[in-house]
């Protein structure tokens, strides 16, 4: 699945066939939605929502931790971290 920045701040999309689910990140929460091919949310929940069938802390966790992984990728900052890092010789690296 290729997820793909929006113009909102930690937002991302991926297409799937007629479908596009969507992420949002917020400091203390996230959420998902699913919508069809016109853009109508076919169905939409927060990590608060998980709560009556899952710890929701744990949910919480996890998507705030997968929106952060996703914020970097788009950023490009773990790859031009792994790019610095390359280009430093053994000696150099201070970790």
């Amino acid at each position: 699945m290729s997820w793909k920045p929006t113009s909102t701040v930690s937002e991302y999309q991926a297409v799937i066939d007629d479908f596009v689910v969507e992420i949002e990140g917020f400091d203390d929460h996230v959420e998902v939605r699913l919508r069809d091919v016109t853009g109508t949310t076919i169905d939409q929940f927060s990590d608060g929502d998980l709560v009556e069938e899952f710890y929701q802390d744990s949910w919480k966790k996890t998507l705030l931790a997968f929106v952060s992984k996703l914020d970097r990728k788009a950023s490009g900052a773990d790859q031009a971290l792994d790019e610095l890092i390359s280009k430093l010789d053994d000696d150099e690296i201070p970790f």
